[in-house]
């Protein structure tokens, strides 16, 4: 049998809505489109983790896990619901709001990086803009 590839997701900012540090047990809505983008996923034969920083304990674990099986209740039918923080070998990708790809090619990742910056230094003007930082 053919090992299904494996693909790592972010939790805050990249399938859950995220305004900032609560408390270990609040987990924002799921961003628009994120339910679809999942079940695509699953449907095209991806075994999805969920990844995040806060996944260092089995509190937060269980809290996590528990948001997905609220909001994605499909993976259920084709895999067990895996929460880590643990970069392995075994995830082939990853899909982060904070990643900066690299495809072997150094100057293309400085771009990559300088939009990145470019992007988060605009959002924060605007932001401010608004008095909401």
């Amino acid at each position: 049998m053919k090992r299904r590839p494996r693909i790592a997701i972010d939790l805050d900012k990249t399938i859950a809505h995220y305004d900032g540090w609560i408390n270990a047990y609040t987990v924002g809505e799921p961003l628009e489109g994120a339910v679809e983008f999942i079940r695509t996923l699953q449907q095209a034969g991806w075994y999805i983790y969920i990844f995040s920083a806060r996944a260092e304990d089995t509190v937060s674990k269980s809290v996590i896990q528990e948001w997905v099986c609220k909001h994605f209740p499909f993976l259920l039918d084709t895999q067990k619901i895996f929460v880590t923080n643990v970069k392995s070998r075994d995830i082939e990708c990853f899909v982060d709001d904070r990643a900066i790809p690299f495809w072997g090619d150094y100057e293309a990742t400085l771009d990559y990086l300088a939009e990145y910056v470019k992007k988060k230094e605009d959002v924060k003007e605007a932001l401010a803009e608004r008095k909401l930082i």
